[in-house]
């Protein structure tokens, strides 16, 4: 990015596993790159899924439980979806 060029928007999906991901949120990925927009995915055992891959510009692997109880969310997933903010 030069300087004085516009920022380009990012979106970052964030989903507990990569199915969410694989299945639903693909279209809208597509969507929004071909606008012009950086696109991230961020979820369990994201990284590596094909289909996902390709759809994404980014991909990250979240350790994020499925129970909102959980203590791990708050010691290991909160912390890393905080690095990828």
């Amino acid at each position: 990015m030069t300087p004085g060029s516009p920022r380009r928007p990012t979106l970052l999906y964030i989903a507990t596993v990569a199915a969410p991901l694989r299945n639903f949120y693909i279209p809208y990925a597509t969507h929004f790159k071909e606008r012009g927009w950086t696109v991230l995915a961020a979820a369990g055992d994201c990284v590596g899924v094909e289909p996902i891959e390709d759809a994404f510009d980014a991909t990250y692997d979240v350790p994020v439980s499925r129970s909102i109880a959980n203590p791990s969310n708050l010691v290991r997933g909160l912390p890393a979806i905080r690095r990828l903010l």
